[in-house]
């Protein structure tokens, strides 16, 4: 992958996470902790687990392997 590619891969990553963090605001604290059909339980779930996922990616490339669990 060339540099530009990744650069332009890391900018859509924070176009989107700002477009969901904007729609996010919009939920009421009750409808962001309710339990749900969803993959990880809840909105705040889905959450943590992006959260985890772009920790391990940075530091994947910054270190270059896997952060230990």
């Amino acid at each position: 992958m060339k540099t530009q590619e990744i650069r332009d891969l890391f900018d859509y990553n924070y176009w989107a996470n700002a477009r969901v963090l904007d729609a996010a605001a919009k939920v009421s604290k009750a409808d962001f902790i309710k339990t749900s059909a969803m993959n990880y339980e809840s909105l705040r779930g889905t959450f943590a687990h992006l959260l985890g996922a772009e920790w391990i990616w940075r530091t994947r490339c910054e270190e270059g392997k896997s952060p230990a669990s």
